[in-house]
């Protein structure tokens, strides 16, 4: 019996550990993925600021996406099952767009019950990424001074991320 139990306790002491690795590199309980965006036009990452909770001010463009802390360009991307993207910060905050505004908002931590305005389609490019609204269509769009925004689509770099 004892030799029993010894056994039973030396599968679990290398199972734990196991399902840590295993998990370590997924940063959302919800099965999110990481992701960072890198506009092409200017090299500069998708950013937030924590706290700000006002359109415009709180997603930016940063560069050379080394804002300290790595959170505040690192997004947590979860598919709907429209096929759509949300984008969640790791305080559980949605990128989110409304009419040309982008900001963020806090958001359902089931993925499929968020609302339109937080959700991305991710359309592939032979240059890179556009990143469209579900709700209005419109495309995240960047320029030279580090505002982000919605706009119609264009084939500039500064719709593209990477």
């Amino acid at each position: 019996m004892n030799k029993h139990r010894f056994a039973q306790l030396a599968m679990v002491a290398t199972a734990v550990p196991a399902v840590f690795v295993a998990n370590s590199g997924v940063a959302s309980a919800a099965g999110g993925q990481q992701a960072y965006w890198k506009n092409v036009a200017t090299g500069k990452c998708l950013t937030y600021r924590a706290g700000i909770n006002q359109p415009t001010r709180d997603v930016e463009t940063s560069t050379p996406c080394s804002r300290t802390p790595v959170s505040s360009y690192r997004w947590l991307e979860e598919q709907a099952s429209d096929g759509t993207w949300a984008m969640r910060t790791e305080d559980g905050r949605c990128l989110t767009s409304y009419g040309s505004a982008v900001y963020l908002e806090d958001c359902s931590a089931d993925v499929n019950a968020t609302n339109w305005y937080q959700r991305w389609w991710e359309v592939s490019s032979s240059r890179g990424w556009k990143l469209k609204s579900r709700m209005s269509g419109l495309y995240l769009d960047s320029n030279s001074d580090g505002g982000v925004y919605t706009h119609t689509e264009n084939d500039g770099n500064y719709q593209l991320w990477k």
